[in-house]
C-alpha cells in the first residue's frame, strides 16, 4: 500500500507571528514575516539575509530563512540554516519540530526522528510530535514503535482522525489488520469527508481479499477529493492485481499526472501498459521508475520480469549488473548469470544454459544475500524457475545452488511442540487457487483426524481459501517478508511444515532454509526436488517415478502406491453436448489437435511433434491455449514458423482462455497433446473427467510422468508411448478414427472415477503427518 501522510510543514500562521517564533519588533522581520505568509518567499528570504547582516546569530531568522530556502528547493542550503538556528538556540522546540517536519518530508527518517525526539525534551506532551515521531519511525521500518507513538498521541488528542488514519496505515503494515480497520473506522466516524480515512480502509479491504470493498472505499475517498494521487494510485493497484491492466491504464494516469514523483504509481502503470502490449511506452516509465527510487528494488524487478517476459535476455542481465552496481551487491550478479528465459528458442541452449549455471554457481562460492530479508521478495534470487522445464537432469544443480545460502539464514530454534501432532501448509502468494485444487480434499479430510491443521498463507488470500476449507483450520496469516513469516509460522510451533510449491518465488524458495518445524515436506505441485537440506521429505507415487526416481531428489522420498493428492470433483468440469468450434474462430471439418498447457513448457524439441502430425495428417488443425503475456505468444509461433512452412494457416494461437472456456476448448479437440518432458496435471485429471483422450510420452523425471500415471491408475495404456514417432501415430489415430476416439473416450468415463476423492491417499497422507510428527 502506498502511504498518505497526514502533515503539514509548519509555516508562520500569522500577521505578528507571534503564535510561532519570538518576533524582535525593532528589526527587520515583521515584514519579513508577512511577505513569508503572503507566499513572497524570494522577497523574504531578502530580508532575513538583512536581519542576519546586522545580528548574525538571529535565530529565528536563520531558522525561518532556512523553511524559505527549503521551500524554494535549495534543500541542503535550507538545512543549513535550520541547523544553525538549532545550535544558537537548543531550546526552541518549534525549531526540532519544523526541522524534524522538513527531513520527513524528504524521507531522511533517522535524521526527523532525531529532530522529534529532542523537540519532545523540551515539550513531552506535544500529541503532535509524538505522531510525526510515529511516522518517521514507520519509515525507518520500526513500524511496531512508530504506532507506540501515534497511539501515544492518539491519548493525548483522541478526535483527531489524522491521527486515526496513520494508525491504521502503522497496523496495516504490521499486519494487524483488526486495528487498522478500528482504527480507520474511528477516523471516518471523527470526520465523515476525511478521504484518507476513506482512503485507507480500501487498503484495509484490499488486503483482505474484499475487492469490491476495497475498490467503493477508494472510489469514495476520490469523490471527496479528486486531487488526492495517493488514492487514485491504489485503485489502480487494485486493478492491476486483478489483473485489469485496461481498466487500471486512465487510473494510474490521472495518480502520475497527479503525482508524477510516486514511484508506485509510475510502475504500475508502466507494468498496465506493458501487459496491453505498448512496451515500449511502458520501458520508458519503467525506466522512470527506477530514476525516482533506485532504492526501490519492486521497480528493478518488475523493469527484470518485463524484459524476461519480453525474451530479451541480454537487457534482463544487464538490467541485473546495474542493479549490483548500483547496491554495491553483487547476489544480483549470480542472478544475472543464472537468468533463464522463459520461452527457449532452440533445443541446443538447454545444455549450454546447464553448463553456464554450474559455472556461475561455482564462480559465485557464497555471495551475500541482502540484509533485508524483504529483498528475498522483491528479487530474482530463488533458483531460476523456467530451468525445470528444460528436460535436463538438474538435480546436482538445484542442490548447489541451495547451498549457497545454507550457512547464511539462520535457522530458527528447534522447540517440542505440545497437544495434538500439527501440520502447516505453506501457501506462496498469489498462490491460492492452484493449492486449493491439489491440497483442498485433503485438507478436509485430514481436519477430521488426530491432527491439528494449519494453513499459513498471505492475509489477502486466507479469505478464498477460509471460503473452501471452512473453521476447522487454523489460519495463520503471514507477511511477504520471508523472515517473518518463517516466524510467525514457528510461534504456532506446527510439528511438520508442508510446502506448497517452494522456488515458484522469492519467499516460498527462502522459507525452508528457516526450518520453521521439525519436519519439512514438500510434493507435487512443483514436481521437482526443492535441493534444500533442510527439506526432509518429497511425498511421490510408484506410478509417476522411474525406477530410478529417488535418484533425482536431496530429501528422502516417500513413495506411495498410489497418488498422493486428493482430486475433488469439480462440479464446473461438465461435459457439452455439442461443442462448438466455431467460437474459437476454428475450422468446424478437420481434425482438431489442441494443446492446453502452460506455453513455457514447450521444450523446442516439442515443434518436432507438431510438425510431423501436421505432416502426417492432412487434415489436422492445431490449436494452442495462449498466455496471459502476449509476448509469449507471438515467440512461440515465430519458433514454430521456423520449423513449420504453414504454421500461420494450420496453427491458430489463442488468447489467454478464462477456465471455463478452456474447458470448452478442450472438448472441441479430437486429441489433446500433452507437452514432452514437463507433463500436464490439473489439465489432464479435467480432460480425464471430460472424457478427452490424451497422448503422453513419459519422460525421464517426475515431472513429464504425471499424465501416464493417472493413465496407469486407471488401467488404460493405449495413449502412453516411448518415442515421437509412436507419440504422431497415436495423436493421428486418436484424431482420424472416431470409432477408435469414442473407444478412448468410454474407456476414460468408465474408470476416471478412482482418480477422484481418493481415501487411500489421504490415510496413507494422514500417516505419513503422524509418523513425521513423532520424530
Amino acid at each position: 500500500m502506498i502511504r498518505s501522510l497526514e502533515t503539514i510543514l509548519h509555516r508562520p500562521s500569522d500577521t505578528n507571528g507571534q503564535e510561532f517564533l519570538r518576533v524582535d519588533e525593532e528589526s527587520l522581520m515583521p515584514t519579513a514575516i508577512t511577505l513569508h505568509q503572503q507566499g513572497e518567499l524570494r522577497q523574504a528570504a531578502t530580508l532575513y539575509r538583512q536581519q542576519l547582516s546586522l545580528d548574525r546569530d538571529h535565530a529565528d531568522a536563520l531558522h525561518l530563512l532556512g523553511l524559505v530556502e527549503y521551500a524554494l528547493g535549495n534543500i541542503d542550503e535550507g538545512f543549513q540554516w535550520m541547523e544553525r538556528a538549532v545550535q544558537v538556540d537548543p531550546n526552541c522546540s518549534n525549531y526540532h519540530l519544523n526541522r524534524g517536519l522538513a527531513y520527513l518530508e524528504i524521507g531522511e527518517n533517522q535524521k526527523a526522528a532525531d529532530a522529534f525526539r529532542r523537540d519532545l525534551a523540551l515539550q513531552p506532551e506535544s500529541s503532535e510530535t509524538m505522531h510525526v515521531l510515529g511516522l518517521a519511525l514507520c519509515g525507518q521500518g520500526q513500524v511496531q514503535e512508530g504506532a507506540h507513538w501515534i497511539e501515544r498521541a492518539l491519548l493525548k488528542d483522541p478526535t483527531n482522525a489524522g491521527f486515526w488514519v496513520n494508525l491504521a496505515l502503522a497496523a496495516s503494515e504490521m499486519g494487524s489488520i483488526e486495528l487498522a480497520e478500528k482504527a480507520a473506522l474511528k477516523a471516518r466516524s471523527l470526520d465523515t469527508n476525511l478521504s484518507t480515512a476513506h482512503e485507507a480502509l480500501g487498503g484495509i479491504a484490499k488486503a483482505q481479499g474484499d475487492f469490491q470493498r476495497s475498490l467503493e472505499s477508494y472510489n469514495h475517498a476520490i469523490e471527496l477529493d479528486d486531487q488526492f494521487a495517493v488514492a487514485w494510485a491504489n485503485k489502480g493497484d487494485l486493478l492491476v492485481q486483478q489483473a485489469k491492466y485496461q481498466e487500471a491504464l486512465p487510473i494510474l494516469e490521472r495518480a502520475v499526472e497527479l503525482a508524477p514523483n510516486l514511484p508506485e504509481a509510475r510502475r504500475n502503470l508502466a507494468y498496465s501498459q506493458f501487459f496491453v502490449g505498448d512496451a515500449k511506452v511502458a520501458f520508458e516509465n519503467f525506466i522512470e521508475t527506477i530514476k525516482l527510487a533506485p532504492e526501490q528494488l519492486a521497480s528493478w524487478n518488475v523493469m527484470i520480469d518485463a524484459l524476461s517476459i519480453l525474451g530479451d535476455s541480454d537487457g534482463v542481465r544487464a538490467t541485473l549488473c546495474e542493479l549490483a552496481s548500483q547496491r554495491q551487491e553483487s547476489i544480483h550478479l549470480l542472478a544475472a548469470e543464472a537468468h533463464c528465459p522463459p520461452i527457449l528458442q532452440d533445443a541446443d541452449s538447454t545444455e549450454q544454459y546447464a553448463e553456464s549455471l554450474h559455472r556461475a554457481i561455482r564462480r559465485a562460492r557464497q555471495p551475500r544475500l541482502p540484509s533485508d530479508p524483504m529483498d528475498l521478495t522483491t528479487t530474482n534470487l530463488q533458483f531460476p524457475y523456467y530451468a525445470s522445464y528444460h528436460g535436463t537432469d538438474i538435480t546436482q544443480l538445484r542442490c548447489d545452488y541451495a547451498d549457497l545460502f545454507t550457512d547464511q539464514i539462520q535457522p530458527l530454534p528447534a522447540q517440542k511442540s505440545q497437544g495434538p501432532p500439527k501440520v502447516c501448509f505453506s501457501v506462496g502468494l498469489d498462490r491460492e487457487g492452484v493449492f486449493l485444487k491439489f491440497n483442498q480434499g485433503l485438507i478436509q479430510q485430514l481436519a477430521g483426524s488426530e491432527l491439528k491443521v494449519l494453513v499459513a498463507a498471505n492475509r489477502r488470500s486466507i479469505p478464498t481459501i477460509r471460503k473452501h476449507l471452512g473453521e476447522h483450520v487454523k489460519f495463520i496469516a503471514v507477511t511477504e517478508n520471508v523472515a517473518e513469516a518463517a516466524q510467525t509460522i514457528h510461534a504456532h510451533n506446527p510439528n511438520v511444515l508442508f510446502h506448497f510449491e517452494p522456488g515458484c518465488d522469492g519467499p516460498s524458495y527462502f522459507l525452508p532454509f528457516y526450518q520453521a518445524a521439525p519436519v519439512q515436506v514438500t510434493s507435487w505441485g512443483l514436481p521437482i526436488t526443492s535441493g534444500n537440506a533442510a527439506m526432509n521429505d518429497f511425498l511421490t507415487s510408484e506410478l509417476i517415478e522411474p525406477k530410478n526416481g529417488s535418484d533425482h531428489y536431496c530429501e528422502q522420498t516417500v513413495m506411495l502406491p498410489t497418488l498422493p493428492v486428493y482430486y475433488q470433483h469439480d462440479s464446473k468440469v461438465v461435459a457439452i453436448d455439442q461443442p462448438d468450434r466455431a467460437q474459437f474462430g476454428l475450422p468446424e471439418q478437420c481434425h482438431l489437435y489442441g494443446c492446453v498447457q502452460s506455453l513455457f513448457k514447450y521444450h523446442p524439441d516439442f515443434d518436432q511433434h507438431f510438425g510431423q502430425i501436421l505432416q502426417t495428417d492432412p487434415e489436422a488443425h492445431l490449436v494452442l491455449a495462449g498466455s496471459i503475456y502476449v509476448y509469449y505468444n507471438e515467440q512461440i509461433m515465430q519458433r514454430l514458423r521456423r520449423s513449420i512452412p504453414d504454421a500461420d494457416q494450420r496453427i491458430t494461437m489463442l488468447p489467454r482462455l478464462p477456465y471455463s472456456q478452456c474447458l470448452h476448448l478442450m472438448q472441441c479437440c479430437d486429441v489433446l497433446l500433452d507437452t514432452i518432458y514437463f507433463a500436464g496435471g490439473a489439465t489432464s485429471y479435467e480432460a480425464f473427467k471430460l472424457g478427452v483422450p490424451i497422448v503422453t510420452m513419459p519422460g525421464q523425471f517426475m515431472r513429464g510422468r504425471v499424465t501416464d500415471g493417472l493413465y496407469q491408475k486407471m488401467g488404460i495404456d493405449d495413449c502412453s508411448v516411448s518415442d515421437r514417432d509412436a507419440y504422431v501415430a497415436k495423436a493421428v489415430q486418436i484424431a482420424s478414427q472416431s470409432d477408435y476416439r469414442q473407444h478412448i473416450k468410454e474407456q476414460l468415463l468408465e474408470r476416471n472415477d478412482c482418480l477422484f476423492e481418493d481415501q487411500s491417499a489421504v490415510r496413507l497422507l494422514e500417516a505419513f503427518f503422524l509418523d513425521a510428527a513423532s520424530r
